[in-house]
């Protein structure tokens, strides 16, 4: 490496940039894991200046361009220096107290324990898999041995789903599979807390809207005590109409907006009649059955009409009122002319969120399957426009999940229903789960309950699926690192709703990198090899997706009935990255692909 005036210039400015990131001044007392604190704190005051332009002049001199540094920032700084400093002849100091490189990548190691293996460093990486159990693994526990057989390392229990009973069957059937297990292969259960469910309220009930075709034979009967019947092709009519019908040949049916049709009697049995359906037909609540003879009209309306949840279609334009009372959902109601006179409307779980909402806020329903924006605050709720649906409208539906990517309202992740189901589930977990987790104070809340229950060895991971837990993803990771064990969950389906799914990429890759520097494992998760579970088939993007997952330390995949070929397919994916990367860095191993 040549003396001159460049090096020069670029020692100068390593050595002040070592000196910026070198002053942070951080309190460790009481932290379980100080030096991936120190580190994380490095990091993050590195990251406050622009250094691509250092980077690529390092390059060029062939140096570390501090872009793998993550986990050790203060000695790879100090490395740069002692370089350029010998190859012109210069004296230089070193920093105090430096974490080494290796010392970095066995504090990793042993803090990836909680996933399962050995607490040292691996020439190859290994990235675990996690499994979200069905219902079915408490009736059929057999299968949580063939998803182990397969490679599962990881079992997710959700308490979102199912209750204490089932929990307790699928954790007893690990702890069997476990006793003939060497330690370091022992099966993980990783249990997922519900938290706070931002959700759609309940919509009502209307009458059944039934589609016949021509030529259908209908049966028709007189209203008794029994149930409606099942077949959806009995009409169930007044007694005195139905008297009256016996004795005709044929009967009129009607449905608003649609042409009157007919119907023949076919044959009077003893307790229904059978007609034909002369022309396709729509019945509904104001369908009506009409008996016209010379001198009267006989009419009833059709009384065995299921019920159904009332489907709320909802276009690019729509208005929708999110209510903070509970109310029951309901459609939009028009006038004559087809015009709104009352949008629909339904109630939002977290009255929090739409409290404190303002006009102008995003909002999505649905994993962003329908989008909307404030446009009028109100004493009892919120107006919003829909500005995002399909062209043929998109269905609102119950139970499903809302965001609010604007809203800074914090909220306990950790529910009194929660707290309920932690007494059950703290006899056998390794790793607990905060769903929702949007500051430090939910992994405090955690780690008190932990501490009181005598429980403090069990791994604490936060899930980020906010914007607000993207900022105080350094504060969250801090909380952890007062915890002997923690990680992270990147729950990428909601995450990708609130900071939008074309930030996705660039955010995912900015949490991984932080988590390095704070030594922290994460678990890649949501949609990974979707297609795979559901059909048996993955996209091409959807491999492209299960590679990149490699970067974290564990994955998680979702349930579905392909199960066994997914886990093998995810196994063979990052068995062969791994390969060819650890982490974050590219491993120059020998290749055959081009060998003639």
């Amino acid at each position: 490496m040549p003396t001159t005036e460049n090096t020069k210039k670029i020692l100068a400015e390593v050595i002040e940039l070592r000196d910026f990131v070198a002053k942070t001044q951080t309190s460790v007392e009481g932290c379980k894991n100080p030096k991936s604190l120190i580190n994380m704190r490095h990091y993050l005051r590195l990251r406050q200046k622009d250094n691509t332009e250092l980077q690529d002049r390092l390059t060029r001199l062939g140096l570390s361009s501090l872009g793998r540094s993550q986990p050790h920032i203060l000695y790879s700084l100090d490395l740069i220096v002692e370089m350029l400093s010998r190859c012109q002849n210069i004296e230089f100091q070193n920093s105090e107290n430096v974490l080494s490189i290796d010392e970095a990548e066995e504090i990793m190691a042993k803090r990836a324990m909680i996933f399962g293996g050995e607490p040292r460093v691996k020439k190859r990486a290994e990235t675990k898999i996690m499994l979200t159990l069905p219902s079915e693994a408490a009736k059929e526990p057999s299968m949580i041995e063939e998803f182990a057989n397969a490679g599962v390392g990881i079992f997710r229990i959700n308490t979102a789903h199912d209750g204490p009973k089932e929990w307790g069957i699928m954790a007893s059937k690990i702890a069997e599979l476990n006793q003939n297990l060497h330690p370091q292969n022992k099966l993980k259960i990783y249990v997922d807390l519900a938290g706070p469910k931002i959700r759609t309220g309940k919509i009502r009930k209307v009458k059944a809207k039934i589609k016949l075709k021509a030529g259908t034979n209908l049966y028709i009967t007189k209203k008794t005590d029994n149930d409606s019947f099942e077949n959806a092709y009995s009409i169930e009519v007044e007694p005195e109409f139905y008297k009256k019908a016996k004795k005709e040949d044929e009967i009129h049916l009607c449905t608003p907006g649609e042409k009157e049709r007919r119907l023949k009697v076919l044959s009077v049995e003893k307790d229904y009649i059978i007609c034909e359906l002369n022309k396709k037909i729509t019945l509904e609540e104001n369908s009506r059955l009409t008996i016209k003879s010379k001198k009267n009209i006989y009419e009833t309306g059709i009384l065995n009409l299921p019920e159904v949840t009332e489907e709320i279609r909802l276009f690019e334009g729509d208005t929708l009122f999110l209510s903070i009372d509970e109310i029951t959902g309901y459609g939009a109601s028009r006038d004559k002319n087809d015009e709104i006179v009352e949008p629909a409307a339904i109630f939002c779980t977290q009255k929090e969120f739409t409290k404190d909402a303002k006009v102008g806020d995003k909002v999505f329903i649905d994993d962003g399957k329908i989008g909307l924006i404030v446009i009028q605050k109100q004493n009892n709720g919120l107006l919003c426009k829909v500005v995002q649906s399909k062209a043929k409208g998109e269905t609102l539906k119950e139970e499903k999940g809302i965001n609010f990517p604007d809203s800074k309202t914090l909220v306990d992740a950790i529910t009194d229903e929660d707290r309920k189901n932690l007494e059950y589930v703290l006899e056998y977990a390794d790793i607990i789960g905060i769903s929702f987790a949007q500051s430090d104070k939910d992994i405090i809340a955690l780690k008190d309950i932990l501490r009181a229950n005598n429980k403090e060895h069990i791994a604490i991971v936060a899930k980020i699926e906010t914007k607000l837990a993207v900022k105080n993803l350094p504060s969250i990771l801090e909380a952890l690192m007062y915890h002997e064990f923690g990680g992270i969950m990147i729950a990428r389906g909601d995450l990708a709703i609130e900071v939008e799914f074309e930030n996705m990429s660039y955010l995912q890759e900015e949490i991984l990198d932080l988590c390095e520097a704070a030594h922290t494992p994460v678990i890649f998760a949501t949609q990974v090899l979707e297609n795979q579970m559901k059909n048996n088939l993955p996209s091409r993007a959807e491999i492209t997706d299960a590679a990149f997952a490699q970067r974290a330390d564990c994955v998680m995949l979702n349930k579905g009935p392909f199960a066994i070929n997914t886990i093998k397919k995810l196994e063979f994916i990052l068995t062969r990255m791994h390969t060819i990367f650890k982490k974050n860095r590219l491993l120059l191993g020998p290749c055959d692909i081009w060998n003639r």
